[in-house]
Order: structure tokens, then C-alpha cells, then sequence
């Protein structure tokens, strides 16, 4: 029988050895199948992320009020000898900053398509 030009029944022990690696590489490929999935759900839920835009405007109150006094002095004889005017100034000034922020979608192009 040694003459026979077929190879060998394969042994049990070859049978086992291909079901391991059947297993092997078929839980391989499920595992980069749901590790590809999740990186594709996490980056489309990153991309989705609406843009903020914060728009700081500086706005100055200023309040500017004037006294003016008007002081007649009479000489010895009653004539008038001097008018002195004094200006009060009255200035208040304040500052606010106002703040504004945005959400901005972001809108894709394939979207769009769809849309109409």
C-alpha cells in the first residue's frame, strides 16, 4: 500500500487542527467587523457636532452731563465788574461686553441631494 500514488487519509489530529483555525480567523474577522463599525458610528457622531460660534461685541455706556454757573460780581459803585463762569463736568462712562453664541449645523452636501 505504500506504493499507492493518492497522499494519506488525513489523521484525526489534521482534522483539528483546520476547525481551530476555521474558528480562529472567522472570530477574527467578526471582531474587526464590529471594531470597524464602532470607529464608523463614533466618527459620524463626532462629524455631526453643530460649530459654535461666540460673537463678543464691547458696547460703552456714557452718560456726560455739563453744570455751567454763572457768578456776577458788582464793583463798589454797582456797575458790573466781572461775570465768572464756572463749568462742571459729569462724566460716567461704562463698559459692558455682550456675548453671542451661534450653533451652526453642519449641513453635507449629500443631504442636500436628498432633501430635494
Amino acid at each position: 500500500m505504500d506504493n499507492f500514488p493518492f497522499p494519506p487519509p488525513p489523521s484525526s489530529s489534521d482534522h483539528s487542527y483546520t476547525i481551530v483555525i476555521f474558528v480562529f480567523s472567522t472570530l477574527g474577522c467578526i471582531l474587526l467587523g464590529l471594531a470597524m463599525l464602532a470607529f464608523y458610528s463614533w466618527f459620524s457622531k463626532n462629524k455631526k457636532k453643530s460649530t459654535v460660534i461666540v460673537e463678543e461685541k464691547e458696547v460703552k455706556h456714557i452718560d456726560d452731563h455739563l453744570k455751567i454757573k454763572e457768578a456776577i460780581v458788582e464793583g463798589p459803585h454797582g456797575k458790573l465788574e466781572t461775570v465768572v463762569l464756572s463749568v462742571e463736568e459729569d462724566l460716567h462712562e461704562k463698559d459692558d461686553i455682550v456675548r453671542t453664541k451661534k450653533e451652526l449645523e453642519e449641513v453635507h452636501h449629500h443631504n442636500l441631494l436628498h432633501a430635494k
